[in-house]
């Protein structure tokens, strides 16, 4: 008696890259300037995220060149913990980006671009993060915080939208 998983190759984890890279972009009808203000104000950060998602800032809130942000954040399985970030990269008005020093994953990279278009601005947030846990931590993400991180940011956009266009 022959058995078919014999006959089909290994799953192999370099079929599934340990960082993903995703991007999500959003046009909003305010001025270039007054929308990269709102980003670079960290308690805005707590305005855009979606309220089942716990968070709180610690301590400094303005984004600038080689500054940390601090944030105490519940994540489910996890639990409450804190995520330190630190401004990598900082160009007034165009992009800045944020990278993890300490928390909960085992890497995170997210490069925030803004672009004057014709009656506003584009964001574009670019994700580049790794789950930590090895290969199990990698599984877990395709079943789980893959659509989490999605969700979250599709939220972040969507608020981001509002709140600026009904200010302007």
């Amino acid at each position: 008696m022959g058995s078919s998983a014999t006959n089909r190759e290994p799953l192999s984890m370099d079929r599934f890259p340990a960082m993903p890279r995703l991007e999500f972009s959003v046009d909003v009808r305010a001025p270039l300037e007054r929308v990269f203000a709102f980003h670079v104000d960290a308690t805005n950060l707590l305005k855009i995220t979606p309220p089942d998602a716990q968070m709180q800032i610690i301590g400094n809130t303005i984004v600038s060149p080689g500054a940390q942000i601090h944030l105490r954040v519940k994540i489910p399985f996890i639990g409450e913990t804190d995520w330190v970030s630190c401004i990598t990269e900082f160009k007034e008005n165009e992009t800045f980006t944020d990278e993890q020093v300490r928390g909960p994953l085992k890497r995170w990279k997210h490069t925030h671009i803004f672009q004057p278009i014709e009656g506003g601005t584009r964001i574009t947030d670019i994700v580049e993060y790794e789950a930590p846990f090895g290969a199990l931590g990698v599984l877990g993400d395709r079943l789980l915080g893959e659509r989490q991180v999605r969700q979250m940011f599709e939220y972040r956009q969507r608020r981001t939208k509002e709140l600026l266009e009904s200010d302007a």
